[in-house]
């Protein structure tokens, strides 16, 4: 009897996680009202753009917006300054996934190696894996801002533009359901939490004051506005909207568009030096 009531639980358990939250039933994004005058803004600029494997979501997104618009951009990949002056979308992969310091030293180099002294526009993205539950984000963003700091010195004429860190999509199915019902941690909710801690700092830094690319905010909206909002230990955090995501933490086609049109939006509405 004993065997079998528990299988009865257990089922229940299931067909409870199973059936989730509620659902938006289509994707209805808009473009952002972008417009040509906002491609053409990206597109007469010197960035560059310093990522890991979510900023190539963000390349082609930023690749197929350009075509649709029939519009000529200069992206290289590349940690050398391009030779043309004029306008360029430089970017490249950075540092060591889970070791965020080395991508904001190496971001630091690159600035220093030349490219400094030919972009005007520049950006570092961290990725989801950099930060999780052992991290201390106090530390983490004191480094970042010293580093930005220091540069915003030697290249005045560069506006930097800050990424608040990428989250990922709350785990779920009966595993993850189960082992909230007991009390044990589910990996992605206690790392979505730390996510959240240092995106509060870079909101509360640099909103309103310098420019901004709220890349969390962005992938936990839904189209109808509502959030992917969660709470653990009496503190809310954010995740990644499951329609946004090919496997639970890179951008589909939906979450690119998303964060391109965004990022453009940002590029165009700044008033360069």
């Amino acid at each position: 009897m004993k065997f079998g009531f528990f299988n009865v639980i257990l089922i229940l358990i299931i067909l409870i996680s199973c059936t989730g939250g509620k659902m938006v039933d289509s994707i209805n994004y808009s473009e952002q009202n972008i417009t040509v005058s906002d491609i053409e803004k990206v597109g007469g600029s010197r960035i560059y753009f310093a990522h890991q494997s979510v900023g190539y979501n963000i390349m082609d997104g930023i690749s197929e917006i350009f075509g649709k618009y029939n519009k000529k951009l200069d992206i290289f990949e590349t940690t050398d300054a391009p030779k043309t002056p004029d306008s360029f979308f430089a970017h490249s992969r950075i540092g060591e996934n889970t070791k965020p310091q080395t991508k904001i030293n190496e971001f630091y180099d690159v600035m220093n190696s030349g490219m400094g002294k030919m972009a005007n526009i520049a950006f570092l993205k961290l990725c989801y894996v950099d930060i999780n539950a052992k991290t201390d984000v106090k530390s983490l963003f004191k480094g970042y801002q010293s580093v930005i700091n220091k540069l915003k010195l030697q290249y005045p004429n560069v506006t930097y533009i800050h990424f608040t860190a990428p989250l990922v999509m709350k785990q779920k199915g009966a595993k993850a359901f189960i082992k909230r019902v007991l009390g044990r941690e589910v990996w992605s909710d206690r790392d979505n939490l730390r996510r959240q801690e240092y995106n509060k700092l870079v909101r509360e830094t640099y909103s309103g004051k310098e420019p901004v690319l709220d890349i969390a905010e962005i992938e936990s909206t839904r189209p109808d506005g509502s959030r992917e909002v969660h709470s653990l230990d009496g503190e809310k955090y954010y995740s990644l909207f499951s329609e946004y995501t090919t496997d639970g933490g890179h951008l589909n086609k939906k979450g690119r568009d998303l964060v391109v049109q965004n990022l453009i939006k940002v590029i165009s509405d700044l008033q360069l030096k």
